[in-house]
């Protein structure tokens, strides 16, 4: 999920692997655009800084704080609750496959 102060949106990274410029390039076209995103890389945190990430997000004048999805969740809450122009991307505790995150009630929908 990808959260701001005043919205969350689906986020299609399922994985560390998933996390790029581009599946966070969100954060540069809202607005306000947050002074930092939190971001959420699971139940062990990151592996590796992602530097790539790190340096687009950097030049959009945009900070990023990497860790685990449990601490960087209380970080987002906290920082909102200090009515900070926060951003944050989480992945799930475990990777999940894309069938797992599709809508068991969909296919009973009738869209006119």
């Amino acid at each position: 999920i990808a959260c701001l102060s005043h919205s969350a949106f689906l986020w299609r990274a399922r994985t560390p692997a998933d996390v790029t410029v581009d599946t966070l390039r969100l954060f540069t076209v809202v607005h306000p655009r947050p002074e930092i995103v939190v971001l959420g890389l699971g139940s062990r945190g990151p592996r590796q800084r992602l530097e790539a990430v790190e340096r687009f997000l950097k030049a959009e004048g945009i900070a990023l704080e990497q860790m685990d999805t449990a601490n960087a969740v209380h970080t987002f809450n906290i920082l909102n609750d200090e009515k900070r122009t926060v951003g944050g991307a989480f992945l799930t505790l475990e990777p999940r496959g894309a069938d797992e995150y599709a809508d068991p009630y969909a296919d009973r929908c009738a869209w006119a």
